[in-house]
């Protein structure tokens, strides 16, 4: 009986930091995911390039300022996640989240 319960625990568990890591990596109903190939240290290049992303898949995108950028006439906020995997800093995806626009 302890041996099921140990069982079903772990998969409780398990499922529970799947699914609390595809929250913290911004996996999610309503978000758009992006992911690039090069890493982008300068911001207005980095943006210019996710509009680009953006139009490329077929989406009127415009960014007004301060990550907040108008997606098919939605708020989208910006949100960018850097994990870093065995001692490599891993950038990306990041994800858009419907938001208010300021």
């Amino acid at each position: 009986m302890k041996e099921i319960f140990n069982i079903i625990a772990a998969l409780l568990f398990g499922s529970l930091g799947v699914l609390g890591l595809n929250w913290l990596m911004g996996q999610g109903k309503g978000r758009i995911i992006i992911e690039f190939d090069d890493r982008y240290t300068d911001f207005d290049k980095y943006i210019k390039a996710i509009l680009k992303e953006l139009t490329r898949q077929g989406h009127m995108a415009s960014y007004p300022g301060y990550r907040k950028f108008l997606i098919d006439g939605k708020k989208y906020d910006f949100m960018e996640r850097n994990v870093s995997i065995e001692g490599f800093l891993y950038s990306g995806p990041f994800s858009f989240q419907k938001g208010n626009l300021c």
